[in-house]
């Protein structure tokens, strides 16, 4: 099993940041965080591998201008081994600033 942080800060989004695959199978783990100016609505950041949407991160939020912790995800792949692209952009209006703090870690196993 091997553990790799492929982004660990601030934004603002998007987030780009390549990564390497050298297992069998993947999991993700992906944290964050948003706000948007007119409330109350839902607050989204897709998690995009390689131009395909693997996940979305959400919260509801009733306060207009106020950070909110997004839901986690952890979820499963199986990349091929080589060199690969993870994305975390805004969805529904939501924003990620310099201000909103983003993890996603990697776990390689077989």
């Amino acid at each position: 099993m091997k553990v790799t942080k492929i982004i660990d800060g601030p934004g603002p989004l998007p987030l780009c940041e390549p990564f390497n695959v050298s297992s069998c199978k993947q999991l993700f783990f992906v944290s964050g965080s948003a706000w948007r100016t007119d409330s109350p609505k839902l607050l989204e950041i897709q998690v995009i591998i390689d131009s395909t949407i693997e996940a979305t991160l959400r919260v509801w939020t009733n306060e207009s201008n106020s950070h909110k912790t997004l839901i986690p995800v952890l979820f499963e792949t199986e990349l091929a081994v080589g060199e690969h692209t993870v994305q975390l952009i805004e969805h529904s209006d939501a924003i990620g600033d310099q201000n909103d703090y983003y993890q996603v870690t990697m776990i390689e196993y077989c």
